[in-house]
């Protein structure tokens, strides 16, 4: 299955505007509540990237064009079931499809500016999204409502992921830091500072006692999920936009720049790069057996990397 925010413009002044965007400060630099002239060119640059949503099965020819948002979408998340798939878009919409028809089941408002992130919990019965707007709404799937909202950023939340048991949910944030919440309660559990611009990509490890953030600080940190603490910095040398852990929770892969990563937890070692070639990596996932790593990259291209293990 690829996903698509419709088609890139293949000439040099595109390629020159998401590299101007990449290379911009984050807004959440600029002081809180103001819209400076870095705050004013991200969104005026966001504004020109690409705003067709579909996805394809299979044959390049096979595909879906959904058609229901007014603005750029910028997240999609399939529902564990597979049969319904959300998207949100800078017109700060969250629309549910069918995924068989890719007809509008359900449109979710809440938000008060553009949506960057959606995640389900494994079971179903969650979806997260976080916006622009500073928030996070945790939504219940079968009524469509909202649950509550999730506020302790100063900044665009653009990343999140829930644990396995779905009780927990880390958001990562353009204010530099993540913060790991109790979805009960809709309490922050553990606040974690210590990157030095936007945390981009947010993971639990498949056991739940440990997460990954990534950041354009060139870094990807590991910390104890239960206490907080930072377990170790592994330096990428390149903007972190994605990570995956490996199913078992003893790799994790990230995406830094145009090559993907392979670290082994337990010891920060480097186990392997991987040179992409063209395209930045957005998104990483791996295989349910730990073999195989697909990367998904700016320039329209999946590419799937057989015997991604890399054991030592």
């Amino acid at each position: 299955m690829k996903f698509f925010k419709g088609p890139f413009r293949r000439n040099a002044m595109f390629g020159a505007v998401v590299a101007l965007l990449l290379c911009l400060p984050s807004p959440g630099m600029t002081q809180s509540g103001e819209k400076g002239m870095a705050d004013a060119m991200v969104e005026f640059l966001r504004s020109l990237m690409p705003r067709s949503l579909f996805y394809t099965d299979g044959d390049k020819t096979d595909y879906k064009l959904l058609r229901g948002h007014t603005d750029r979408v910028w997240a999609v998340a399939f529902n564990p079931d597979g049969k319904t798939l959300a998207s949100g878009a800078m017109d700060e919409n969250i629309i549910i499809w069918d995924a068989s028809t890719g007809n509008v089941l359900h449109t979710l408002r809440g938000h008060k500016n553009s949506i960057f992130s959606l995640v389900y919990s494994r079971d179903g019965r969650r979806l997260a999204s976080a916006s622009r707007d500073r928030s996070i709404i945790l939504w219940d799937v079968a009524s469509h409502k909202p649950i509550r909202t999730l506020s302790a950023h100063s900044a665009s939340v653009v990343s999140l992921s829930f644990s396995a048991d779905g009780k927990r949910l880390i958001s990562g944030s353009e204010d530099r830091t993540a913060v790991i919440w109790d979805v009960e309660t809709g309490r922050p559990i553990h606040v974690l500072r210590d990157h030095r611009y936007t945390v981009n990509a947010v993971s639990f490890s498949p056991d739940g006692t440990r997460v990954a953030t990534g950041s354009d600080d060139f870094t990807v940190i590991l910390w104890d999920a239960r206490t907080g603490q930072k377990i170790r910095t592994l330096s990428s040398g390149s903007l972190v936009f994605c990570l995956a852990f490996s199913p078992d929770g003893r790799r994790l892969a990230t995406g830094a720049d145009q090559d993907v990563i392979v670290w082994d937890v337990a010891s920060g070692t480097l186990l392997k790069t991987i040179k992409t070639l063209y395209g930045y990596v957005l998104s990483l996932s791996y295989s349910p057996d730990g073999k195989r790593v697909a990367a998904a990259r700016e320039d329209m291209v999946v590419t799937i990397f057989e015997g991604a293990d890399f054991s030592p």
